[in-house]
């Protein structure tokens, strides 16, 4: 209990002045050589979830499991997470810049975690009760087989939504992307970059790729007709000749010699 409230009036309170954080743009702004460059400096600032989210999972857990052996824990939990609203609400606001979305990932783990703290209190609650001999211990015992299903279910129905885009989903955001262009009218640079958009990565190759392989294809084709053309990379003679023999793995003459292939 007293970890939480270390946590909740002191740690969180420190944490809205930044010192490391500001330590480092001082170093970075008297090294800058603008005054564009120094207030980059300070706009530019990021946070990572993984740093952040585990501890307020962890105050769940203790929380949760604490709560039937000393029931003064969840007060102490309920001060960690009013006071982590605030600040963090004011961080995300007006402090930090998202790099990425993850599309809701990261509220499966969350969400599991939870489920574990809740499955933890409902066996320390089997144990105490059983422990202390009480008469009706055996109606808490299909608590924990209640919360399993409850997960296997949830999984069912918020598992693929998760992963795939919905088809409406999808109708929204063309519907949107069309409106968009309606009213700003996209350049001819744009317009051929959204022909690639919906390709698949191994599509997206550039048009000199395909210029210098089809060239090498002539060159090592004119080559092999016997023309003295001259190539653009050194390549071995062995890579450019080859029998039938070599082809069912008969012996090949190379170099004078007969060798088994």
């Amino acid at each position: 209990m007293l970890t939480l409230y270390m946590q909740a009036l002191l740690e969180t309170p420190i944490s809205l002045l930044r010192l490391p954080g500001f330590v480092i743009y001082a170093i970075k702004s008297y090294l800058s050589s603008t005054e564009r460059a120094k207030a980059r400096l300070w706009q530019d600032q990021t946070m990572t979830y993984g740093d952040v989210v585990p501890d307020h999972t962890m105050v769940i857990l203790l929380g949760v499991v604490f709560a039937a052996i000393n029931p003064i824990i969840t007060v102490t939990a309920l001060a960690y997470f009013l006071v982590n609203t605030i600040a963090w609400r004011y961080q995300v606001l007006y402090v930090y810049k998202e790099e990425y979305q993850s599309g809701g990932k990261m509220w499966v783990q969350v969400f599991d975690q939870v489920l574990l703290a809740l499955l933890l209190m409902q066996a320390m609650i089997i144990g105490l009760l059983g422990i202390k001999k009480f008469a009706f211990s055996l109606l808490v015992i299909p608590l924990p087989f209640i919360t399993l299903s409850f997960k296997v279910i949830a999984g069912k129905v918020f598992t693929r939504p998760l992963s795939v885009l919905s088809l409406r989903g999808a109708a929204d955001l063309d519907r949107s992307d069309k409106s968009n262009a309606e009213k700003n009218p996209p350049s001819l640079e744009e317009m051929r970059e959204a022909d690639r958009l919906y390709l698949s990565p191994n599509f997206k190759v550039e048009l000199g790729e395909y210029e210098d392989l089809l060239r090498q294809a002539r060159t090592v084709g004119a080559k092999l007709k016997g023309e003295d053309v001259k190539l653009s990379e050194p390549i071995r003679d062995e890579e450019l000749y080859w029998s039938a023999e070599e082809d069912e793995g008969g012996p090949s003459l190379e170099g004078g010699e007969s060798n088994q292939v």
